[in-house]
């Protein structure tokens, strides 16, 4: 079996990614007939990892090839201490199918404001229930909507979401909700409750999957500080772009960059007058995350973008975030981060942009 299918799409698919029918089929809406023969044994493969032994002891009158694959994946459970009872008779029909428990969490990164699109989505005996809006910010949670859809709809939202927004990024249900019930009890200490839509959503999930989540550990070890200096190189990243600064650091800087450029004689800069505004860039920057909730926000961040790049395979973009984690927690110096003077800049330009639009 090892030989015949494909890990990376056997990952895909295990994280809802990938092939509509070979997902629909995991999902418990398709048949795994209507899935290419080449793809259904990565299809397997996903099952296995997600630990679905009703869908493997379904494929008994699959074609021999799927019937072999399906019987070592339940093997494999087996070994691995899961509990792979006997299939149930097929005379309870579609009625005694059980249901797919199997929560939804859908992050994108957060937006110069904090804020980050989410979907998530949980499944029980009265359905599909999906929440949709944006967390993080000052104000916790924004544009929240619920509502209820079959597993195939929700699939289909996913697809349309991350076509739309491509960094948008499926992560683990516990490990989502690290970050999302930060933002919910932001509300809470701001309004004295929580948000319908989300009280009713959580109505939903069991105590234990929402009492368990706690917020994201810094990662042990110290910090790598010649890496470190390489986080400049993400400024572009969507995970890692136009992260906050010091609001008056800004308007500061404005200043003191427009005076740097004043020359009576010339509409462009001096060598030395370009020398004097990198200097200014760089030595303000350094007070980039004196304020204790900016740099908290840049932990946060930090602790999202580590989430989202592993679960999406940028292992360079994952360690980078990590180790900024850490030396966000700790007592780094903002002038020892290059990537905060390179967030500056992109703020400089960002209002620049802003300034020629208005």
């Amino acid at each position: 079996m090892a030989k015949k299918f494909d890990k990376k799409l056997a990952l895909a698919l295990s994280n809802g990614e990938g092939d509509a029918a070979a997902l629909a089929w995991l999902d418990g809406t398709g048949s795994i007939q209507d899935v290419d023969p080449g793809m259904a044994m990565n299809a397997i493969q996903a099952a296995v990892a997600q630990q679905k032994v009703a869908l493997l002891q379904g494929l008994e009158k699959a074609p021999k090839v799927l019937r072999k694959a399906a019987r070592l994946g339940l093997h494999q459970l087996k070994s691995q201490g899961v509990n792979v009872q006997a299939a149930p008779s097929r005379s309870f029909g579609l009625k005694g199918a059980e249901i797919d428990p199997d929560p939804t969490a859908l992050l994108g990164p957060a937006d110069q404001d904090g804020y980050s699109e989410f979907l998530l989505g949980w499944t029980d005996a009265e359905g599909t229930c999906i929440l949709m809006g944006r967390f993080g910010g000052t104000e916790g949670m924004r544009d929240l909507s619920h509502g209820h859809a079959s597993r195939g709809e929700l699939r289909r939202m996913l697809r349309e979401m991350q076509e739309e927004a491509p960094y948008m990024t499926r992560l683990p249900f516990g490990s989502a909700m690290q970050f999302v019930l930060p933002a919910v009890e932001r509300v809470r200490e701001l309004t004295g409750g929580v948000p319908h839509d989300w009280e009713h959503f959580a109505g939903h999930v069991p105590a234990d999957k929402l009492q368990g989540a706690e917020g994201p550990a810094v990662p042990e070890g110290d910090v790598d500080s010649d890496a470190l200096q390489g986080s400049s190189a993400l400024v572009n990243h969507p995970w890692f772009s136009l992260w906050p600064v010091e609001t008056d650091l800004v308007q500061r800087m404005v200043g003191e960059l427009a005076k740097a450029i004043e020359e009576p004689d010339s509409d462009d800069p001096s060598e030395n007058e370009v020398k004097d505004m990198t200097q200014i860039l760089s030595e303000m920057a350094a007070e980039g995350l004196d304020n204790p909730a900016i740099r908290s926000e840049w932990a946060r961040r930090a602790a999202l973008a580590a989430a989202a790049c592993e679960v999406r395979g940028e292992d360079y973009a994952a360690g980078m975030a990590k180790n900024l984690h850490k030396a966000l927690a700790g007592d780094v110096p903002a002038g020892q981060i290059p990537l905060v003077e390179r967030n500056l800049q992109m703020t400089l330009g960002y209002m620049a942009q802003q300034g020629r639009q208005d």
